[in-house]
């Protein structure tokens, strides 16, 4: 989706949530660490609307990586320790 070709180092984690609601949707999330072989992102527009490089510690500041209900602070502890 992104064009980024890497050389994968392993899985960082994996996420799987419900959703009960009307639609009862499950969510998977995978992370990789791995090393971009080129800096060139080439999106495709009919899945990702944009996409960038951005520095590890920006990145974890996201709302994402907070602590809350469904991502308890063990698991960004864990995604921090291997990411950095």
């Amino acid at each position: 989706e992104t064009g980024v070709e890497c050389e994968i180092d392993g899985m960082v984690c994996l996420r799987e949530t419900h959703s009960l609601h009307v639609q009862r949707l499950t969510d998977l999330f995978f992370l990789f660490k791995g090393r971009p072989l080129s800096a060139d992102i080439t999106p495709q527009p009919e899945e990702i609307l944009q996409a960038t490089w951005m520095p590890i510690d920006e990145y974890l500041s996201l709302p994402q990586w907070k602590s809350t209900a469904t991502v308890p602070s063990y698991l960004n502890t864990l995604l921090v320790n291997h990411l950095r």
